[in-house]
């Protein structure tokens, strides 16, 4: 016999022709109170119950059929909520319809269903709660309405039969391991309105191959596609600041990162192990890149360092497979096994005003044949070029780099200091907007700068003459930009 709960007689409830109202139940005061429980009129398999504001939430399926309907009303009354629990564990169930007047899916709603391969997702649901269909190794499709705004925490977790995570515009929030290993994912569209991604929330989605992340993201949290195996194309959008820890980590197959000139920070391993990335540029705007940030990325070639960036973490590309470097930012310190063990590394050109080489920062880069350090360096731990042995330090004359190179026996060579002033193009001893406006007709081929003027104009030392450098140079003579904004090296 089927378990019913109900506090008023089915005969009872079938007398009342009208639909349920608030008054007709004495509704108390307080919004969302539970009124009766009782069970439904065209099935009692469903112990339901009426809410305050006279619709009714599914409080428990007691019963055993591989499909079910959710009816769409009770006794006349909508049902708009599937409760915490009402399907979860139930082990014959194989297809379930929810009907579209249903806005909320409660906590563990289908948790645990083992055999559950199709939902209808109804239309106007606009919250899926924490772990809703989580463990259902079965479900393969979902098709999500335009009502969608909210995913939880673990909502779809363990799916991994799901095959596509196509989401609506008006998704706006999905927490932490929302889609955690659903590996058969092949495809995932986040719509155009997502805010917030929690921590881990597509962790180890195998299939997905690529991940567009809109602008309208500001918020998204660590480990968010980790060990997502095909993944081979990331784009960030304009609305993030920090690419946060283990973001991006251990993708085997990610060859392409395409990053906005928003992202001020990489976080600790964001990168690590993503052993098929060949190169990435590094936006202008970035100003921090975290430890281990990319660690162990093998196949890499080169690296530049852009002007703003004023820290870098110990460990930074340690084991990386980087054959050139450039730092450009003005560095406190390049730190502690920041390249070490980079075997393929050969050259190093240091053009930011960069204080002091760490311990082991070049540590065991065997083919390491030369590095270029400015007269901003004061300090280089002896253990700097430990097990370096080829290395040749390129250097100004009188530098502490020249005095250090000479006490341990390093090969030196020593650079010819450019000569004049950085953006002092016509050589009159001022940075004035004549100097802008030759640069400017330069970079549009209106003009032509000799040699030692084209290396004064490359103000943003890019190896290029362009509209940017023109824009430094007239920003500095301005007074919108200071000498240090516009140049890495000293101005002689």
């Amino acid at each position: 016999m089927k378990k019913q709960i109900i506090s008023v007689t089915l005969a009872a409830l079938m007398l009342a022709a009208a639909p349920i109202s608030a008054e007709a139940y004495n509704v108390p005061g307080e919004s969302g109170a539970v009124l009766e429980s009782y069970a439904s009129e065209a099935d009692d398999a469903f112990d339901c119950e009426v809410l305050s504001d006279g619709t009714v939430k599914i409080k428990k399926y007691c019963g055993t059929a591989a499909s079910i309907e959710v009816p769409s009303t009770v006794n006349g009354a909508p049902v708009t909520v599937i409760g915490n629990n009402s399907f979860q564990e139930c082990k014959e169930l194989v297809s379930v319809t929810l009907p579209d007047t249903v806005i909320e899916i409660g906590t563990c709603a289908f948790h645990s269903c083992d055999l559950l391969e199709n939902v209808k997702m109804p239309a106007h649901v606009k919250t899926i709660e924490d772990m809703a269909f989580s463990a259902c190794p079965k479900l393969k499709t979902l098709s999500f309405g335009d009502s969608l705004e909210f995913i939880g925490n673990q909502a779809f977790a363990g799916d991994k039969s799901l095959g596509k995570i196509i989401l609506p515009d008006t998704v706006k929030t999905i927490e932490a391991n929302a889609f955690l290993k659903c590996s058969a994912a092949s495809e995932l569209k986040l719509g155009n309105s997502v805010k917030k991604i929690g921590q881990s929330a597509f962790e180890g989605c195998d299939g997905i191959k690529s991940v567009v992340l809109p602008d309208s993201l500001t918020e998204l949290a660590g480990h968010t596609f980790r060990n997502c195996d095909s993944l081979a194309s990331v784009t960030i959008g304009k609305g993030l600041e920090t690419i946060p820890t283990y973001s991006f980590a251990e993708n085997p197959s990610l060859t392409e990162v395409k990053m906005p000139n928003t992202i001020k920070t990489i976080g600790q391993a964001a990168f690590r192990s993503c052993t098929s990335l060949r190169s990435i540029t590094l936006p202008t705007s970035l100003e921090m890149i975290d430890n281990e940030a990319f660690m162990a990325t093998s196949a890499l070639e080169s690296i530049e360092i852009p002007r703003k960036t004023t820290k870098i973490g110990s460990n930074a590309f340690i084991d990386s497979g980087v054959k050139s470097v450039i730092i450009r930012g003005n560095l406190e310190a390049v730190p502690n096994s920041c390249f070490a063990k980079c075997k393929q590394l050969e050259t190093v050109e240091i053009t930011g005003a960069v204080k002091a080489l760490e311990y082991e920062a070049f540590g065991s880069c065997d083919s390491l044949k030369s590095i270029t350090l400015p007269d901003s360096v004061e300090k280089i731990n002896d253990y700097a070029f430990s097990n370096s042995k080829d290395v040749v330090i390129k250097c100004y004359p009188d530098s502490y780099a020249e005095k250090y190179a000479k006490e341990k026996n390093i090969a030196y060579e020593l650079l010819e200091r450019p000569k004049g002033k950085y953006g002092d193009v016509d050589g009159d001893g001022e940075i004035t907007s004549n100097d802008a406006l030759a640069i400017l007709r330069t970079s549009v081929g209106l003009g032509e700068l000799t040699a030692d003027q084209k290396n004064l104009a490359d103000v943003d030392l890019d190896g290029q003459i362009t509209s940017n450098d023109a824009l430094e140079v007239l920003r500095y003579s301005v007074g919108l930009a200071s000498a240090d904004s516009m140049v890495n090296t000293p101005l002689v």
